[in-house]
């Protein structure tokens, strides 16, 4: 990762003009979700935990040399942050849904490529013959070489490349590339280099409130939307507020409410797609990760604790912030667990019950 790094340029963000401000509330009884949370001897690592009911921190904890105040790599989180900024272009006018990617990406202007929709890149269903192996399949992945080999000079080109294997709609494959592909075709839909790289400060970043972010770029200057995004638990806690007060954020509609409804909607794809194991059950909206009841698979939501309309965005290595809508409520865990061993429901169980009994205190003061 060095070396991508000495590529990349890097970019902060400016202090923005808005004054909202977390306030520290913590709640009583929290033995229980940091014991397991931060458990010494478990086989994941917990760098930090934030649990947010509504403007209050009701729980923050972190470790192994992490603070309030250092950015932590979110991973594939950035997909969802990307997705925010698609949602925004589209209702700037830049494009559309349906859009073809073929229109922005000359690569794409071949058989059935050139059916590909921002829709499908979304919704991971490009056909794009993608493989994401990491670890488990570093010789035949195709996110390997895009982040650190041959294709981090240009990820997008790298993934226009790629050939087609299905009929664009027709199968949900999770696909880094995708995610940079997307972002590539916001820039020139864009057409200024200058405001695509203002674009995640001016439209989300600054407006939220967000100071503590960098997001690394390819030797293109195409942002690493798949992957290269930091900040710290606060600041991502942001994000995760905006999501879940309906796209508002002190008062003022930052992202439609339209469109935080489509991004809890399934993928046409994934119901048409049998996946291994537990992939079949954790389905996926626009590039946010959901807890719903599949009936047409005869699954059930894959985190029973959870309230079916929450939304996830996750990375590698256990990132994730978590949105429950209906409780305007907000987990961000940052952290390290590359054999994937902690209990996403048993986490989601401990932290609602300090949600609700926070609110169950508040509401009889």
């Amino acid at each position: 990762m060095k070396y991508l790094l000495g590529l990349a340029l890097l970019i902060t963000s400016s202090t923005s003009a808005l004054s909202f401000e977390w306030r520290s509330s913590p709640s009583s009884n929290t033995q229980a979700l940091e014991s397991y949370a931060f458990d010494q001897d478990a086989k994941f690592q917990t760098d930090a935990l934030v649990v947010i009911k509504g403007d209050e921190i009701i729980f923050e904890k972190y470790a192994h040399g992490f603070t309030q105040a250092k950015p932590h790599l979110l991973w594939s989180v950035s997909k969802s942050f990307a997705s925010a900024m698609i949602g925004m272009a589209i209702a700037d006018g830049k494009f559309s849904l349906e859009t073809l990617a073929s229109t922005l990406e000359p690569r794409l202007n071949r058989k059935l490529a050139d059916k590909i929709t921002v829709r499908h890149l979304l919704q991971m269903s490009s056909g794009l013959d993608w493989n994401e192996g990491y670890e488990g399949n570093p010789l035949k992945s195709n996110v390997v070489p895009m982040l650190y080999l041959e294709g981090q000079e240009n990820m997008a080109r790298y993934t226009a490349n790629i050939d087609m294997g299905y009929t664009p709609g027709e199968r949900f494959n999770y696909s880094s590339g995708e995610s940079n592909l997307m972002c590539h075709l916001l820039r020139q839909a864009l057409g200024d280099d200058e405001l695509y790289h203002n674009y995640p400060w001016e439209h989300l970043f600054n407006p939220l409130g967000i100071t503590s972010a960098t997001w690394e770029r390819d030797g293109s200057a195409n942002f690493v939307c798949s992957s290269y995004l930091y900040m710290t638990p606060r600041d991502a806690a942001r994000f995760g507020k905006l999501y879940a007060n309906n796209g508002r954020w002190e008062g003022q509609q930052l992202l439609s409410s339209e469109w935080i409804k489509k991004t809890g909607e399934i993928a046409p794809a994934f119901l048409k797609t049998q996946l291994k194991g537990f992939a079949d059950r954790e389905s996926y909206g626009l590039q946010w990760w959901l807890n719903r009841e599949l009936p047409a698979k005869k699954l059930p939501r894959p985190f029973p604790s959870a309230p079916e309309s929450t939304l996830l965005a996750e990375g590698h290595h256990g990132q994730m912030i978590v949105v429950f809508p209906e409780l305007e409520a907000v987990i961000v865990r940052v952290g390290e667990d590359k054999k994937e061993s902690i209990d996403k429901d048993t986490l989601f169980k401990l932290s609602l019950e300090l949600i609700k009994k926070h609110q169950v205190q508040a509401e009889s003061l």
